[in-house]
């Protein structure tokens, strides 16, 4: 099973789930997602689309970055696919929103959450 949301780095509405989980998680201290221990690493799965010929460029960048353990350009509706791994659900708002979505060349992300 595969929990997928789709959001456009345009349209801040479209990303209300993360956000909404991610400040639930900060001003509570308890987490949503309580079928995931915090001893196990999640996995998930992050296809991106970028702005024409900036596929490269942005290979590069997203390779630096911890989290991410693979990524490749890709052929068809979307440039980028990459598989991320972090701590808990969280991590992963965290690591769309403050890392992936600030460059520039990104213009949308669809987010695909291993199961099992």
């Amino acid at each position: 099973m595969v929990f997928r949301v789709q959001s456009d780095c345009g349209f801040e509405s479209r990303n209300k789930l993360f956000v909404k989980l991610f400040a639930h998680t900060k001003l509570t201290g308890k987490r949503l997602f309580t079928g995931v221990p915090s001893s196990f690493m999640v996995l998930a799965y992050i296809m991106v689309r970028v702005d024409a010929g900036e596929e490269r460029n942005v290979l590069k960048k997203v390779e630096e970055f911890g989290e991410v353990k693979e990524a490749h350009i890709i052929y068809g509706e979307w440039d980028l696919i990459m598989k991320i791994e972090v701590a808990n659900v969280e991590e992963i708002t965290v690591f769309v929103v403050d890392k992936l979505r600030k460059i520039e060349a990104v213009k949308l992300t669809s987010t695909m959450i291993v199961a099992e």
